[in-house]
């Protein structure tokens, strides 16, 4: 019966891919109490160390995760974001996370309308969340993303997307808020009574206005005296 318990556990691990707590471990399994999961999920630990398998189980939090050891890693990253995520959905993703947290239509203007669906698919996989604000939504990375990703901070998260996506989704990122800052600038500047300088939208290069050369006045024609 001990068995079936430590089996129970290694598949309710292995299918969720995230962190269980060992209440939920308990009532899934059918255990009568928190001692026989700590009990089981120790004995799977071992059974794990003594094959030196890839998979560890980790406590974190009054609860356990099935995940990879770090000398694989390294190889796991190679294959992940790639297999399990398109790569346009990747660079939505990449957005959300550079911006971190991201107001909805700032990703939408840089996205275009596919990024409703992606902003969906997102959340449904559990790597980000929506909460209200006015007319759109902030869009903020869940504990999910960072475990999947293995990221600490926004520096990891370079790094991954870089890697991944490569770098125009930060490119179209800093583009979009120098359009922002100057229509911001403008309306102060307008606010203020003075010409707003011209602002360009992403791609666009800032014209000059052609200087015009102020003209001449006529002189005046000299008349011989009869």
């Amino acid at each position: 019966m001990s068995d079936d318990y430590k089996n129970k556990i290694e598949a309710l691990l292995f299918a969720s891919g995230r962190l269980m707590s060992t209440e939920t471990l308990a009532n899934l399994t059918g255990a009568s109490g928190k001692q026989v999961i700590e009990t089981n999920v120790k004995k799977l630990k071992e059974e794990y160390d003594m094959r030196n398998s890839p998979l560890m189980v980790v406590e974190e939090k009054d609860g356990y995760k099935l995940t990879v050891r770090e000398a694989y890693l390294s190889l796991v990253r190679k294959i992940v974001s790639e297999t399990e995520l398109p790569k346009t959905i990747l660079e939505t993703l990449a957005i959300i996370a550079w911006k971190n947290p991201a107001l909805q239509s700032d990703v939408v203007d840089i996205r275009h309308n596919k990024a409703y669906d992606h902003i969906e698919e997102l959340e449904e996989l559990g790597f980000i969340k929506k909460e209200k604000k006015g007319r759109s939504f902030i869009l903020k990375l869940t504990e999910k993303f960072y475990e999947y990703f293995d990221v600490a901070g926004a520096k990891d998260i370079r790094q991954v997307f870089n890697r991944v996506v490569g770098t125009p989704a930060q490119k179209k990122v800093d583009e979009f808020e120098k359009v922002i800052a100057g229509a911001e600038k403008a309306t102060e500047q307008k606010l203020a009574g003075q010409n707003p300088e011209p602002t360009a939208h992403p791609g666009q290069e800032i014209m000059s206005e052609p200087k015009v050369m102020p003209k001449e006045e006529p002189k005046d024609e000299e008349f011989s005296e009869l």
